[in-house]
């Protein structure tokens, strides 16, 4: 989560913990991990990496070698950023756990069958233990109250990383001769598994494509994911007919200058509890086209073009883009969101009543 080519949560945890850090320069900070962190996280403390665990992958590694190593370092305070927390804890510390999503209630069938059933059981568990829950989202946080009849102690929404910005021309030009884009693409990014619709939104473009649409290469960037065989060779498709390019991952410090290029920027999940690609790309001055669903719509405070996730509105979108274009980029507001340093303070009150 917290290595070198961090993603989705990976991001969101580092940029929490970067004005955390900055919140509370004293606090003893403790990180353990089943594999290897990259060298800025270690700037935050003293890192325990590839805690012994018999099942190494996944969030059961939580319960199994690291409960030993939380007594042996006396620890007030652990955090679950992942959402999930050691089943059996050292008594007398307190647990707090983040809530992201809740992905197996409403898109079970795109994660692995071993990621369902953790999260269907674990997570749920871990709302119960916690001391205190914190929520990505105020989606993510109604959805709490609801199902689970908990009010979350604090809405944290992700610390986007103040390097998103539009970027100038050299940088735009340097990044297109470095992947070879065209002077006219479509973007999309974000970890290329079922969740994030990448099929349908290939397939429509596909489809808008042979009917006659004129339309822009589509570029995809992001690491292959889980049950990723379909997506893989659809992408493959595409590409060999001259419709798709794949970038794989992309350094965070050519991001904003990747999004910058873009004529228009898609983010078609069936399901987020987020949605910070698409705040990134707002932030790059880029025109945003977005699922029509809770956490997007907040993500993108009625900033983007909205669509269901399905292909055949997604379809229906692209012939109409060939006719006229992108939405008008929008400039986002400092004001539509609270500070980054507010909300790790807010983080800090979260953990300090936990004690």
């Amino acid at each position: 989560m917290l290595e070198a080519n961090r993603t989705g949560i990976g991001n969101y945890v580092f940029n929490l913990l970067v004005r955390y850090r900055r919140a509370r320069p004293d606090t003893p900070l403790f990180l353990f991990s089943n594999g290897r962190v990259s060298d800025e996280v270690r700037a935050f403390g003293e890192c325990f990496e590839n805690v012994f665990s018999p099942l190494r992958k996944g969030p059961l590694w939580l319960s199994t070698g690291l409960p030993a190593l939380l007594r042996k370092r006396a620890i007030d305070v652990f955090w679950g950023g992942n959402g999930y927390l050691p089943v059996v804890a050292p008594r007398g510390m307190r647990r707090v756990v983040t809530i992201h999503d809740f992905v197996y209630r409403h898109a079970g069938h795109t994660l692995p069958r071993t990621s369902f059933w953790s999260r269907s059981v674990l997570q749920p568990l871990a709302i119960h233990q916690a001391d205190a829950v914190v929520c990505v989202s105020r989606s993510t946080a109604d959805e709490l109250r609801v199902s689970h009849g908990r009010t979350a102690d604090a809405v944290l929404e992700p610390a986007i990383d103040p390097i998103y910005r539009r970027a100038n021309a050299d940088e735009i030009a340097a990044v297109r001769r470095r992947y070879e884009l065209p002077e006219r693409f479509l973007l999309t990014i974000g970890t290329l598994e079922p969740r994030k619709n990448i099929v349908a939104l290939l397939s429509a473009y596909v489809r808008a494509r042979e009917a006659g649409a004129d339309l822009p290469l589509l570029v995809l960037a992001g690491k292959l994911g889980w049950l990723s065989d379909d997506i893989r060779a659809t992408v493959e498709a595409a590409t060999a007919r001259g419709f798709a390019k794949f970038l794989d991952y992309v350094p965070l410090e050519l991001m904003p200058a990747l999004y910058s290029a873009a004529e228009a920027f898609l983010f078609l999940p069936l399901y987020e509890g987020f949605g910070m690609p698409a705040r990134e790309a707002l932030l790059c001055g880029t025109p945003v086209i977005a699922s029509d669903i809770a956490a997007v719509r907040e993500a993108t405070a009625g900033l983007a073009r909205l669509v269901a996730p399905d292909q055949a509105s997604i379809e229906q979108l692209f012939r109409e883009y060939a006719s006229s274009g992108p939405p008008a980029p929008h400039a986002w507001s400092p004001s539509l969101e609270s500070s980054a340093d507010s909300a790790a303070e807010r983080f800090a009150v979260v953990l300090e009543k936990s004690k």
